[in-house]
């Protein structure tokens, strides 16, 4: 005779659950916090852009275009300004580790 295990159930069933429960506008009130949560951590992190672009003040207009466009240019220059180091290294001799060249996105540097 088998022993029928209880599974838990997942969380989305547990949402589910909860979300079934929950009148029209409840649903709605939840449904407005989260975008507002959403919204506010893609604020959080474009002012952490913000403060790691030179090229971007606190005080400037600052839509999402420029910030990612000053942002795109800023990487672009350290990528150069890297190359550039890499090979002033090379030419004097000097062993460059090769965690820090730059070899492309995606690429892990182990």
């Amino acid at each position: 005779m088998e022993n029928p295990i209880k599974k838990e159930p997942s969380s989305d069933e547990v949402e589910r659950k909860k979300s079934s429960n929950l009148t029209e506008e409840q649903k709605k009130a939840h449904h407005i916090a989260s975008e507002q949560k959403r919204r506010e951590n893609i604020r959080a992190e474009f002012d952490r852009i913000v403060s790691l672009t030179p090229t971007l003040t606190e005080q400037e207009n600052r839509s999402e275009l420029s910030i990612l466009t000053k942002s795109a240019d800023y990487i672009d220059q350290l990528k150069d300004e890297n190359k550039q180091l890499v090979e002033l290294c090379r030419m004097k001799g000097i062993p460059v580790p090769d965690e820090l060249i730059y070899k492309g996105p995606g690429i892990a540097h182990k």
